[in-house]
């Protein structure tokens, strides 16, 4: 069961990095650097400061996407985590309410036998008034 849990949280984290939804995040990032690198060549003295800049900040939105994506893996493992335990409550509470309704349908059982009534006759009736 342990090795199962392991191979399905590493297939977890690969779909979530590999999500379609990050894949123009990624390639964007991707064509920005090469964009970045190419201007690098043919940029200007002057210039390179805001080249620096610009790196920079690519730098810093990729350190952002790669700490999303730990955090996106770690939730889903807490994710799964907590399903599982809610899992296991969810059957012993289960078999708990199994329990306390079989017990409360045995004496309901007997009460009834016990509190049948009598049926009265028209005579009976006509007597009492």
């Amino acid at each position: 069961m342990k090795q199962n849990l392991q191979i399905d949280l590493k297939n977890l984290i690969n779909e979530v990095l590999h999500s379609k939804s990050l894949a123009p995040v990624r390639s964007e990032m991707k064509r920005m650097g090469a964009e970045l690198k190419k201007l690098n060549a043919t940029v200007k003295p002057q210039a390179q400061q805001t080249l620096k800049q610009a790196e920079a900040r690519y730098q810093q939105v990729l350190k952002n996407l790669h700490q999303a994506q730990n955090e996106i893996s770690k939730t889903a493992v807490l994710v799964k985590k907590s399903a599982q335990q809610l899992e296991k409550k969810l059957t012993q509470y289960k078999k708990v309410v199994l329990k306390q309704k079989a017990k409360t349908q045995k004496p309901a059982a007997k009460s009834r036998k016990a509190t049948t009534t009598k049926k009265t006759t028209k005579k009976a009736t006509r007597k009492a008034k």
